[in-house]
């Protein structure tokens, strides 16, 4: 299983997804999202 989260550096705060991908059955999504990250693309 495999979870995101966001750190607010300045306040100090870990946000989690609720959004689980499981590996391998959702690999394709979690790489979307992977690659959405080092894009900088932000939802």
């Amino acid at each position: 299983m495999w979870r995101f989260g966001k750190l607010d550096r300045i306040q100090q705060i870990v946000t989690q997804d609720i959004k689980l991908f499981r590996v391998p059955d959702d690999l394709d999504d979690l790489a979307k999202v992977i690659v959405g990250i080092l894009q900088g693309v932000e939802v």
